[in-house]
Formats: C-alpha cells, sequence, structure tokens
C-alpha cells in the first residue's frame, strides 16, 4: 500500500437515488484489494450512487470490508493475490469472480487495473452480463517490465486481450492517451469503444494550498515503495542537492508492497535510515496535511503509470510537482508552468530541477497557482464523475 488518501465517512455515503440518471442501475466494480477500493475508488462510487446506481464491490479482503459496507455498498470477497502467477490459484480466482457476477446479476460489470479487468472481462462475457468497462489506471509491471517474466505473460496473455478487445460488450477507459494509443495499436481495444478520461479526479475541497509558504524547502514523495517509482532515483537526487549546498527535507511516505518483484527491500530501507538522507514514515493517513507541510512534490516514476493520485492531490495543493516525461506523469505537467519535466532513470536531472525550484521561492509560488488552476479545470472530482456517468448513460443507450 502506498499511502492513504482517506475514504468517504459513513455520513457522506449517498443512498441510490430514485431520479438519477443512472437510476435502478446494478454496477459490479472488480477491483484487486479493498484497501486498494477504499484508497483511490470511492470517489467513483460516490459518482454512481448519487446517480441512482446499486453498486456492489468485489475484491480481495484484507480486513477492510467492513469499512466499505459502511458506506452503504455492498463486499463480495473473492481471492485476489496481484502477484500470483500459479495458474491453479488464477483459475479460483477467475471462477470466484464468475460466481460473484452470477449471484448480483449486474447491469454492468467495471474492471478497474489490468489483472482485475483481464479476469473481470472474462468472467462477465461468460456470465452473460450486458455491459462491460475496464478502466485501465496504467498498464504497470505487466506491458512495462522487461523483465523475462513479464515478457512470457505478454506473449501468453497477447491473444487473450486481442479476444477481448473484439467484444462489442465490451469498452475501456484509459488514463492517458499514451495508454489508449498502445492498446489499440496492439488490437487489445477497439477506438470506437475506448475513451481517455484522466485519473480518478481529486477533490479540490479536501486538498488545498496552505496559507504560507514552509521552511525549510520540503520534498514530499508519495508512493508504493517500488524500484519502478524511482525511489532510488530520489534518494540519489537529494544526496547530489545536499553535496550541492542546498538545505532541505526530503520525506517518502509509503510502504514496500511485498507483492510486487520491484519492491524496495528493508535492508535498504534501513541503509537509507541510518544515512538520514530521507525521512520514511511509513504509512500516512493524512496526505492533505502532508501535502500542505510540502513545498516541492516529486515523482520521478517510470513504473507505467495512468495519471498517479498523488500528483493530481499535489496540483490542487498549490505544489509545485517534478516528475518523468513518461506516460500519465506527464499528464499532470505543463513542462515551466506548474512544474517540471525531466527524462526517466535520471538523478542528475531531477537533482538539478529540485535546485531550481528549492533556490527560487517565487517559482514555487507561481507554478503552485498554475497546478491549482489546472486541478480545478482538469482533474476535479465532479468533472471526472460526469464523463463517468455519461459513459455510462452512452453505452447503456445503445
Amino acid at each position: 500500500m502506498r499511502y492513504s488518501s482517506g475514504t468517504m465517512s459513513s455520513s457522506t455515503a449517498s443512498e441510490p437515488s430514485l431520479k438519477g440518471p443512472l437510476s435502478g442501475l446494478r454496477v459490479l466494480l472488480v477491483v484487486n484489494k479493498d484497501w486498494g477500493f477504499l484508497t483511490y475508488r470511492t470517489p467513483l462510487a460516490r459518482t454512481l450512487q448519487n446517480a441512482g446506481a446499486t453498486v456492489i464491490v468485489v475484491g480481495g479482503a484484507t480486513g477492510r470490508e467492513d469499512e466499505i459496507r459502511a458506506l452503504g455498498l455492498t463486499f463480495h470477497p473473492v481471492p485476489f493475490d496481484r502477484g500470483s502467477v500459479n495458474p491453479l490459484t488464477e483459475l479460483r480466482t477467475l471462477y470466484a469472480i464468475y460466481q460473484a457476477i452470477r449471484t448480483h446479476r449486474p447491469d454492468v460489470v467495471h474492471n478497474i487495473a489490468v489483472k482485475a479487468a483481464l479476469y473481470g472481462s472474462i468472467a462477465a462475457l461468460c456470465a452473460g452480463t450486458s455491459h462491460i468497462v475496464n478502466s485501465l489506471t496504467g498498464l504497470g509491471y505487466l506491458f512495462t517490465s522487461a523483465s523475462p517474466l513479464a515478457k512470457l505473460l505478454r506473449l501468453a496473455l497477447g491473444p487473450v486481450y486481442t479476444l477481448l478487445g473484439q467484444a462489442r460488450r465490451l469498452h475501456y477507459i484509459f488514463f492517458n492517451h499514451d495508454d489508449e494509443q498502445r492498446f489499440i495499436g496492439l488490437g487489445y481495444a477497439h477506438p470506437t469503444r475506448s475513451i481517455v478520461i484522466p485519473g480518478s479526479g481529486v477533490d479540490t475541497n479536501r486538498f488545498y494550498p496552505a496559507t504560507q509558504p514552509m521552511q525549510p524547502v520540503t520534498l514530499l514523495m508519495c508512493a508504493r515503495l517500488l524500484q519502478d517509482k524511482g525511489v532510488r532515483e530520489f534518494v540519489e537526487a537529494v544526496r547530489l542537492v545536499r553535496r550541492r549546498g542546498v538545505a532541505l527535507r526530503a520525506v517518502v511516505a509509503g510502504a514496500p508492497d511485498r507483492s510486487h518483484p520491484h519492491a524496495i527491500s528493508e535492508t535498504e530501507l534501513n541503509a537509507w535510515r541510518a544515512e538520514g538522507v530521507v525521512e520514511l514514515p511509513g504509512f500516512v493517513a493524512e496526505i492533505p496535511e502532508l501535502l500542505r507541510a510540502a513545498s516541492i512534490a516529486v515523482l520521478p516514476s517510470y513504473y507505467g503509470e495512468g495519471v498517479p493520485l498523488f500528483l493530481l492531490e499535489a496540483l490542487a495543493s498549490g505544489v509545485p510537482v517534478i516528475t518523468t516525461n513518461s506516460p500519465g506523469c506527464r499528464d499532470t505537467v505543463v513542462d515551466g508552468s506548474n512544474g517540471i519535466l525531466i527524462p526517466p532513470r535520471d538523478p542528475v536531472a531531477l537533482a538539478d530541477a529540485i535546485e531550481r525550484l528549492s533556490r527560487d521561492e517565487a517559482l514555487r509560488a507561481a507554478m503552485g497557482r498554475a497546478g491549482r488552476a489546472l486541478a480545478e479545470e482538469r482533474f476535479a472530482k465532479e468533472q471526472v464523475g460526469a464523463e463517468v456517468c455519461a459513459l455510462y448513460s452512452r453505452i447503456i443507450a445503445g
């Protein structure tokens, strides 16, 4: 788990409206884990509820399923191991999702993230579901890693994705145009059944700028502690900048994802703690407060992001952003306006960008204002929610 952006409380959860545009619709959301739903997908659930839909959540249970039920949602647990490649385990997961769909008989099955999209689509097609929506929140390890295992999985699963892409009942939501064009180019998605909606949406009322600049300059990175998120590049860049005489704090909030093959080891994290190069608070519940104490948000990721939620939260918080010129990340930055884009895997370029912003308070303030305006214009949860509801309406109308 990277960190928590918080969830809507039971007092704010909406009962289905009898007069909403999706009134009477039953939507089944397939997610990897309950904590992932709570961290990222509650705005989608709230949008669907407010539009009149009944929402059922299907995913792996890690002890937080009662929090989902407290939101007025049905939760149906299934065994879901994101890191597993055991055929028997995967078949069990696929069959459990199929059983959940047969039990709840939804009008729409909405699968979120790469693995859930694959299994949920197969299960929904076999169950005869009328409408299937896949939200690809990034292409992740499967489509971006150069490891032998990832290459083998791509080779094995390519024909499956091609068959799924031909299904007229199946529609894709991509978070960025790079991912959309890649899937269309591979024949995995059809251009008339694909749409780009930029991210999960950010709550611009909950995330807002601080009234005073922080001293000393504070760098903040929030992410799962994976190699591909650029954690090592961030640590090395902090070392370089401090050697140049720049005084700053550097905070990396998040925890390793031990189910991922590229998780940062505890040995390496302990070495960084001993060195004092970065602060590692681990899981942090209150990200809005963390961002209001930050001067610069940094995410040097080359993971295969959709649109990173942390960067959207930084924009809404009026914090300038340094991130890589890579799919998903670059969608959050107008280079030189609200932040700086750098090449992936380049700690020197990252150090240069950090030094530039650290030494120029006026530039940080100007970029922060531009980022806030961009969040309100393009990434606010209300706008994203309206686009999702419009897609549902078009699909249901045929």
